[in-house]
């Protein structure tokens, strides 16, 4: 009786109670006594008032334009009673469609007829075409679904013709227990699938005197996919006779899903016997069982399988042998020998998963073999040696990586020494520093527009001073150019502080060199002072939600102002004419772009743009994007947002506006 009420819920929430307005739990606990009577009981009784009882409970559905919880589950209770019982009332439905004729609002209605269709019979179908052709488009499709129903009912209340599935299931109930093998066995080959999917499913409980002929018929069976039916009965009959046949399976290259389904069965089985069978398999696997493979490995302990893939892999093939190393790289075994064989592979994906467990178990020992050999490297390898160079330097206490790697960088040949630069800030330490130091004034451009990439990724502010000087002496303009770009990246992203190194840039500013690039750095150790904080602003666009364009200039990077549609400005008033001469704007960040441009006025009319990004769309970032331009008189600045790749609204953390300090 529980289920039915629930039901009953359902279809008075679904019938258009407008003032349901609470949850059902607390309507439940509301109404808990009034439910509590709704039993075949009670429903019986008010059956036997007949109409006169009917009408009672029908008059309480329906008050002004909303409907009564209560009494649409009891009325959907007695449908439900009625259909489980339709010689209790047969006069029923013909009581709901008097009810649905006479109602006269729309959802009351469709409420009727809702339940009419759950007990009423292709008789009436014809009688409720007429809602069919209602001016309430609502009523119409409902009354149209309704009719669909009717008419179907009575098709479903005739038996169904006997399937061969069915007659066998009924056959095999009437035979001794010793005779129900034979008989399915014989079934697995039936044309009929669903005479197949019986023998399978009734063969899984089979005693285990049957166990041969399932053997038997899965050794010999020619049918790839009722061969893989076989494999999972097998695993599911939970005998362990069936281990070596299921072994054997394992070697079929031809059958994918049948070499998934043997190890699935087997791991059910006997792990044991899956485990031993894993050196054999890693000498056959091929490249399609890749998968497979690596997903039956995944299944053990360290412990169950470690030792058997070392024993297998020396004779693996090369599809094993990777299943092997990325085995022992995620469970973190000592394996180092493996590895070292592996980056020998001519097969890329076993060199990769090579360096990739080497990265996690390599130590001082192999830091001159390993650097060695990362710098001949070339192509999707590289990046890998170098990943494994700079894990394996991490947890090196004695720095042998580094001394290996600065050796190199004095006399190596030029194009590995760029590989070199590449990882040194990965490895870090003062004595390489000074290293890519010197290999950024070197007469290959190449080289020295590595080590100038080297410098501006190392960790913290050390090379600050360096870059500084090359930004303005650097022996090419590509160099002075990435020079640049990485200071203006440290200070950006807040990695290192102007004012530590002002003292070094008055040295830098007195050297000949790219005096453009003095200006760009000029900005970053001028006390700068953002006019926008906190002044009078407005938008053109409504604001999404609490997200109101004041929080654009109010200095905290928490708070947003979020703008309803795209193209969409803000405009803000700095209370008087300010000279500024750079801008910092930061958008919501998760891969989305948007197209921006800035704007300043004197006097609200006329426009001038300062800058933008228009020609140079990226992803936003949590840094944000900041801008230098000519020192401009300006009363008045507005952020043009144009575009969002996302979606159409205006997502802006914060807008500053900077002039030059005194």
């Amino acid at each position: 009786m529980k289920r039915l009420l629930i039901s009953g819920l359902s279809l008075a929430m679904l019938c258009g109670c407008a003032a349901w307005a609470e949850t059902a739990a607390e309507w439940a606990g509301k109404n808990a006594d009034a439910l509590a009577k709704i039993n075949d009981q009670t429903i019986a009784e008010t059956l036997k008032q007949g109409q006169a009882g009917f009408d009672k409970l029908a008059a309480q559905i329906k008050t002004g334009y909303e409907i009564d919880p209560a009494a649409a589950t009891t009325i959907a209770a007695i449908t439900q009673y009625v259909m489980r019982h339709p010689e209790v009332c047969p006069e029923y439905a013909n009581r709901l469609l008097a009810a649905a004729k006479a109602a006269k609002e729309p959802d009351m209605i469709c409420f009727w007829l809702n339940q009419l269709r759950w007990c009423g019979g292709a008789e009436l179908a014809e009688q409720v075409k007429p809602f069919t052709a209602a001016q309430d488009k609502g009523v119409a499709d409902f009354a149209k679904m309704v009719v669909q129903s009717l008419t179907r009912n009575i098709e479903l209340r005739a038996p169904a013709p006997e399937t061969r599935a069915a007659a066998l299931s009924r056959e095999l109930d009437a035979l001794p227990p010793d005779a129900i093998a034979p008989r399915l066995v014989k079934f697995v080959n039936d044309p009929d699938i669903g005479c197949v999917r019986v023998a399978l499913a009734r063969g899984v409980d089979c005693g285990p005197d049957s166990t041969p002929l399932w053997i038997d018929a899965f050794q010999t069976q020619p049918c790839p996919e009722r061969k893989v039916m076989l494999a999972d009965l097998l695993g599911n009959r939970g005998d362990p006779a069936a281990v070596p046949a299921l072994t054997a399976a394992l070697a079929d290259n031809g059958n994918l899903p049948l070499v998934e389904a043997a190890a699935d069965a087997l791991f059910k089985l006997n792990r044991s016997a899956l485990v031993t069978a894993l050196p054999d398999w890693m000498k056959r696997a091929t490249p399609e069982q890749y998968g497979i493979l690596r997903a039956a490995a995944k299944r053990f302990t360290t412990a169950e399988a470690a030792a058997a893939m070392q024993l297998g892999f020396k004779g693996a093939s090369e599809t094993g042998q990777r299943v092997a190393l990325e085995f022992f790289q995620e469970r973190q075994v000592a394996a180092l020998e493996l590895g070292l064989a592996a980056i020998e592979n001519n097969n890329p994906d076993v060199v990769i998963a090579g360096y990739r467990m080497l990265r996690e178990t390599a130590g001082p020992g192999q830091a001159e073999m390993l650097v060695k050999k990362m710098v001949t490297t070339e192509g999707r390898i590289a990046p890998e040696a170098q990943n494994a160079v700079a894990a394996a330097a991490r947890r090196d206490p004695d720095g042998a990586y580094r001394k290996v790697v600065m050796e190199l960088l004095n006399t190596a040949p030029d194009a590995q020494r760029q590989l070199l630069l590449e990882v040194s800030p990965r490895i870090g330490g003062e004595d390489l520093l000074k290293a890519v130091i010197l290999a950024s004034a070197s007469d290959n451009a190449d080289n020295s527009v590595a080590a100038v990439r080297a410098l501006s990724a190392w960790e913290g502010d050390v090379s600050v001073p360096e870059l500084l000087k090359l930004a303005v002496a650097a022996k090419t303009p590509k160099a002075q150019t990435l020079a640049l770009r990485g200071v203006a990246k440290k200070f950006n992203d807040k990695k290192a502080d102007p004012a530590k190194f002002v003292e070094t840039w008055k040295a830098v500013k007195a050297l000949q060199g790219n005096e453009a690039n003095k200006k760009e750095l000029a900005q970053f150790f001028s006390a700068q002072i953002n006019v926008a904080l906190k002044k009078k602003i407005s938008a053109n666009v409504p604001t999404e939600g609490n997200n109101i364009p004041e929080n654009l200039v109010d200095g905290n990077i928490k708070t947003a102002w979020f703008g309803h549609a795209s193209p969409a400005a803000a405009t803000i008033d700095l209370g008087a004419v300010e000279k500024v001469n750079s801008c910092h704007v930061v958008f919501y960040h998760d891969g989305r772009a948007y197209t921006f441009n800035v704007e300043l006025s004197e006097d609200g009319k006329t426009w001038k743009k300062v800058c933008g990004n228009e020609d140079n769309v990226q992803p936003a970032t949590a840094e944000g994007l900041r801008y230098n331009f000519e020192l401009t008189a300006a009363r008045y600045a507005r952020l043009n947002v144009i575009k969002n790749t996302a979606n159409q609204a205006v997502h802006v953390y914060e807008f500053e506006l900077f002039k030059p300090g005194e």
